[in-house]
Parts: structure tokens; C-alpha cells; sequence
């Protein structure tokens, strides 16, 4: 098996990435890989609706349970779209006081459609907890090698790694069964997706292909 990474993003920022604006995905953290990796996007619900991969209404407040009876037609919220290669990660700070970032402010505002304000802001907000590398600053993940799917797929279609597999001690972060117990995840510690990733996380890409 390989692993990859399943990364969730904003309807507006996949139509930008779609149509070949945005090459950059900014993050605060990054996946102990190194590049090249392949992530899969997972185009989000909230404000914002992708139809047909042409379209993009931004004010359009969705509701997950009438998006999955398909109200819209071809909607894509709430499925994984494409993928892409990560073939570098650029480190950026928006602190003068940083050393070592390797990409300048003009060419992350440009290659991440995000202003220099809102990259101070999200610097700034809380920084989330993952299993991941973190320093200082930012991280920008860039896109290459871009494949959007003729159908987007399930998330039901990609697994994952049990937190608790391999380990004797704890619960079970992602079933929710104490030690001893038996887990959902069965004896290969793999689970089904069932949830999008907050940010991103680690799946895992079966030999011969496509997920099973």
C-alpha cells in the first residue's frame, strides 16, 4: 500500500483550483511525506455549490441531506472530485522575524488567490491538532499534475488507518471501542471513510488501483 492524503476543500477554492488559478493549497501543517505525494479532494458542503464542475454559486447555504438526494443535478459537494501531486511544499511566514521560508508574499497571494491580510489571519487563528509536521509559519502545497474526475467519487470509497491499530494501549480514536475490545476496523487496522477530514489526513492507496 501507498499512502496518500485527503485533503478538504471550499467549493470556491475547487473552482479555482479546476480552473487552473490556484496552484497552491496553504496550510499550517504538513504530512510526513515527502514530496511527490498524491492528495484526493474532497470538495466540502457550507457556502457554496459546485454543479457540473461549470458552476459556482458562493451565497447558496446547502443542507447535506437535500445535496445527497441530488436536488441540484450533478452536484459535487460532499465527494471527492479529483487529485492532484504534491510535488513541493513552500514554507511562508507573514512574521519578518521567520527564517528560512522559501516563496515570496507576491508569489504566494498569486499562486494561492489569498490576500496578504487573509494569510495574516489564518496564521494567526488557533493552529489545529493532527498527527503532522509543524513549525513555524505556513505551509503551501503545491499543485501539479491535476485530475478532475468525469464522476466524482464517494467518500465511502477510500479508507484509512486505524489511530488505535498496532496498539495495545488507549481507545480506539476512530470506533470508539476500549482495548480488548473489537474494533471496527478488523484485523488489517483499516476503516472506511465516513467523515471528511477537518484539514486533511492520511488514506491509504491499495495496490492494483482504486480503493476497495
Amino acid at each position: 500500500m501507498s499512502k496518500s492524503v485527503l485533503i478538504s476543500i471550499r467549493p470556491e477554492w475547487c473552482k479555482l483550483i479546476i480552473d487552473g488559478k490556484k496552484t497552491v493549497e496553504v496550510r499550517k501543517t504538513r504530512p510526513k511525506l515527502e514530496t511527490p505525494f498524491k492528495c484526493y479532494i474532497y470538495c466540502t458542503y457550507g457556502m457554496g455549490l459546485i454543479n457540473r464542475f461549470d458552476e459556482v454559486y458562493p451565497n447558496m447555504l446547502l443542507d447535506r441531506k437535500v445535496t445527497k438526494k441530488n436536488s441540484y443535478g450533478n452536484c459535487c459537494n460532499g465527494k471527492v472530485i479529483g487529485e492532484f501531486i504534491c510535488d513541493r511544499i513552500y514554507q511562508y511566514s507573514t512574521a519578518e522575524c521567520i527564517e528560512g521560508v522559501d516563496i515570496t508574499t507576491e508569489e504566494i497571494t498569486r499562486m494561492s488567490c489569498l490576500t496578504h491580510e487573509e494569510l495574516v489571519r489564518y496564521e494567526n487563528s488557533e493552529e489545529p491538532k493532527d498527527f503532522c509536521m509543524y513549525l513555524m509559519g505556513l505551509y503551501c502545497w503545491h499543485i501539479s499534475d491535476l485530475v478532475i474526475y468525469e464522476k466524482p467519487k464517494e467518500l465511502s470509497e477510500f479508507v484509512r488507518r486505524c489511530k488505535a491499530y498496532g496498539k495495545d494501549t488507549g481507545r480506539c480514536w476512530d470506533c470508539s471501542k476500549s482495548v480488548g475490545d473489537e474494533h471496527d476496523c478488523g484485523a488489517n487496522g483499516m476503516l472506511e471513510m465516513k467523515w471528511p477530514p477537518q484539514s486533511w489526513c492520511y488514506v491509504e492507496e491499495l495496490e492494483g488501483g482504486m480503493f476497495e
